[in-house]
C-alpha cells in the first residue's frame, strides 16, 4: 500500500512538472498536492520562527517582568527548553514556575510536556536598589511545527 501511494506521488510530481512552466507556479502545485494528500487539514508553510512564536515582554510591576508568547497554529514550544537569566549587580531573577503545558509524543524527545496556542511566565525579581534599573534578560526556548520540523533552540535578548 507504501509503494502504491509513492508511486502515485511520483507520477503526480512528473506530471506537475511537466505541465509547468515557472518554478513558483511549480511550488504552488506541489503545496496543492501535498495539501491534499494530508487530507486538506494542515498548512504546507513552514512559518519563520518569529512568526511562528511572538513574544511579548511586560514590566508589571517593580518586581515581577510578565512573558508572553503567541504561538502559531499547528506549532508548539517545548516546556523543558525554557530558561531565563538576568545580568545585571542590581537585579536577580527569582524561582519562577512554568506552567504544567500538555503532553505529546515527541517524535525526538519522547514524553514532553509542550505549549500549544499561548504561554504565559511571570518573573519574579529580586531587587537590590528601589529605582529604576535597566535589565538584560537572556531567553531561550525551542519549538516546532508538528510532524513537520522543529526549529534550533533560539536565543533572544532583551533589554
Amino acid at each position: 500500500m507504501e509503494k502504491a501511494r509513492l508511486l502515485l506521488l511520483a507520477c503526480a510530481f512528473l506530471l506537475l512538472c511537466s505541465q509547468t512552466t515557472t518554478a513558483e507556479s511549480l511550488d504552488k502545485k506541489l503545496g496543492s498536492l501535498l495539501h491534499n494528500l494530508r487530507g486538506g487539514e494542515e498548512e504546507t508553510e513552514i512559518l519563520d520562527p518569529d512568526q511562528a512564536f511572538i513574544y511579548s515582554a511586560e514590566v508589571t510591576d517593580a518586581n515581577h517582568i510578565r512573558l508572553h508568547w503567541d504561538i502559531a497554529r499547528n506549532y508548539y514550544l517545548y516546556r523543558d527548553k525554557f530558561s531565563f537569566t538576568i545580568d545585571n549587580a542590581e537585579v536577580s531573577l527569582l524561582q519562577y514556575d512554568l506552567p504544567p503545558g500538555d503532553i505529546k509524543q515527541d517524535p525526538y524527545f519522547g514524553s514532553v510536556a509542550v505549549f500549544h496556542n499561548a504561554v504565559d511566565v511571570l518573573l519574579p525579581l529580586d531587587r537590590r536598589n528601589p529605582g529604576e534599573t535597566a535589565i538584560d534578560l537572556a531567553m531561550v526556548y525551542q519549538g516546532c511545527k508538528e510532524n513537520t520540523i522543529c526549529y534550533l533552540v533560539f536565543h533572544y535578548y532583551c533589554q
